[in-house]
């Protein structure tokens, strides 16, 4: 009698701890969903502060409790220290008081993600957004994102700063620094879509910048007419057209000018990316741009991507962050190179992939079902 009590008390420790133990990868971004959240340093210890509704959370783990109750470890940032920066947090909150995984990222197509956040879109053209762009704007701009509707696509400017929807109906819908809506008709020809402002003269505008066409140095209208795609880093503006060109304009840049990829070899391109990259670990930040062509090869530059990444092939698109590129293959695997000796999130299980983004320190990617996978640890 006594040696069965023992192996059941044995066998209520293990479960105990099973139950206790990490139950999945981290969820990635989710929103507090009631007023005045508590959070703790541990699961069901002392409160350290308490999170408002909506804050926007990036879950690291999720455990269960022993009473059987589920709970998120997160990190997230809300209010305002006494110097004006805002306040960062770090703690457990039962999830239950956090919308996150299936029950918020469902009938997702796309992704657009950068450092600060990322934006979904669903299939109904409806959108949502998470992270934190700029300075107490974390909220503010997922009230800007939950009121677009009909939206055919999204995107994140290179600063990550700000983010852009176009709708069906040709309106680009753009959300600057200041977490402002700010609206206008883009232009439109055989229902392809131009994201930035061109001018009469054909000159590229972003916000106040003019842009100068690096390759070709004179275009038409005819040739902007049918830009399908636009990527953007600290120096090049890219764009896609219909045929697989990739035409290039550049900001006036300081300093040493880097050298500029061979853009007349850069057809039959189907899928295009452009970022900011650290190719090592003490060095600046430098531009980046990527390509897939038609037949699944990759176009990269400079040298150092190249080296990394131009070797994939039967992929369907590129992505590139700060420290590592993702390359989504067409049978929905995803690749990864660190930079810098930099690791990159491990997404050596993924599968069924449809989309694919990334920022300097988190991944996610697009599942066929529409919800989301995330992989890394967001720091805001």
């Amino acid at each position: 009698m006594k040696r069965t009590v023992k192996v059941l008390l044995i066998f209520l420790i293990f479960i105990l701890a099973i139950a206790s133990s990490s139950l999945a990868e981290p969820l990635g971004f989710g929103f507090v969903n009631a007023r005045d959240v508590a959070l703790r340093g541990v699961m069901g210890g002392t409160i350290m502060d308490r999170l408002p509704k909506g804050t926007c959370v990036w879950i690291r783990d999720v455990r269960m409790d022993r009473a059987g109750k589920k709970w998120y470890e997160i990190n997230a940032k809300a209010g305002v220290n006494e110097d004006g920066t805002e306040k960062e947090h770090t703690g457990w909150m039962r999830a239950e008081f956090i919308d996150a995984g299936d029950s918020l990222w469902r009938e997702v197509e796309s992704v657009a993600a950068s450092d600060a956040g990322m934006l979904a879109l669903r299939t109904d053209g409806t959108v949502e957004q998470a992270g934190q762009s700029g300075e107490n704007a974390g909220q503010d701009l997922r009230g800007w994102a939950k009121v677009l509707s009909d939206i055919q696509q999204v995107g994140v400017c290179a600063n990550g700063q700000s983010c852009y929807a176009v709708g069906r109906d040709g309106t680009c819908y753009h959300s600057a620094d200041d977490g402002e809506n700010h609206t206008e008709r883009i232009y439109t020809a055989g229902g392809k879509q131009r994201v930035w402002e061109i001018t009469t003269d054909y000159q590229l505008k972003t916000g106040d910048s003019t842009l100068n066409w690096i390759y070709p140095e004179d275009l038409g209208p005819e040739q902007l007419s049918h830009v399908t795609a636009v990527a953007d880093n600290a120096s090049r503006l890219l764009l896609l057209t219909d045929d697989g060109r990739v035409f290039a304009a550049g900001w006036q840049q300081d300093g040493e000018e880097e050298p500029e990829p061979d853009w007349e070899k850069w057809t039959d391109v189907v899928s295009l990316e452009a970022a900011s990259c650290r190719f090592t670990e003490d060095g600046e930040v430098r531009s980046a741009c990527a390509a897939v062509r038609k037949d699944g090869t990759v176009l990269a530059a400079p040298m150092e991507l190249s080296d990394l990444i131009g070797s994939w092939t039967d992929m369907a698109k590129i992505v590139i962050g700060e420290n590592w590129a993702l390359g989504l293959k067409r049978d929905g695997t995803v690749l990864s190179a660190g930079m810098a000796g930099a690791n990159p999130p491990d997404v050596s299980g993924w599968s069924d992939i449809m989309d694919l983004g990334t920022g300097r320190d988190y991944c996610v990617g697009v599942k066929s079902s529409g919800s989301l996978v995330f992989a890394g640890d967001h720091v805001f």
